[in-house]
């Protein structure tokens, strides 16, 4: 079982252990990975510490924000940006975000049950995703 966080065992006590978590800090675990998630990983079915820090997120950030992440720096945070307002928005918001995303060549790994692809392209990735 491969992790791509570089910050997920220093972080996952911190943040999983903590209600009053703040977005910040969940938006620096994301941002800090170098691999997209799916939410169970691994040979045994884990459920993905990055992907468990994008679900608390999803669940507390506004709209608005959803939007100001699909520009982060993060390739990684700019994908789970798109597929939080995939769920969310309508088509208009989501048509232009996967419009700009469908240009971004920004390389990521992405990491799914026990598989784990290397130099995937953002644009690659949110063009397979689905709502």
């Amino acid at each position: 079982f491969f992790s791509c966080s570089i910050t997920e065992k220093k972080e996952k006590n911190n943040i999983v252990s903590n209600k009053e978590t703040s977005i910040n800090k969940l938006i620096f675990v994301i941002e800090s990975s170098k691999c997209y998630d799916h939410e169970y990983i691994g040979f045994t079915g884990e459920k993905s510490f990055i992907y468990e820090c994008y679900d608390n997120l999803y669940q507390i950030a506004p709209d608005s924000l959803w939007i100001k992440l699909s520009y982060s720096k993060s390739p990684v945070m700019r994908c789970y940006a798109y597929k939080a307002l995939l769920s969310k928005h309508d088509n208009k918001i989501i048509n232009d975000v996967k419009k700009r995303l469908m240009n971004d060549t920004a390389r990521i790994d992405i990491h799914a049950c026990d598989v784990l692809i290397k130099g995937t392209t953002v644009n690659d990735l949110v063009k397979y995703m689905r709502n």
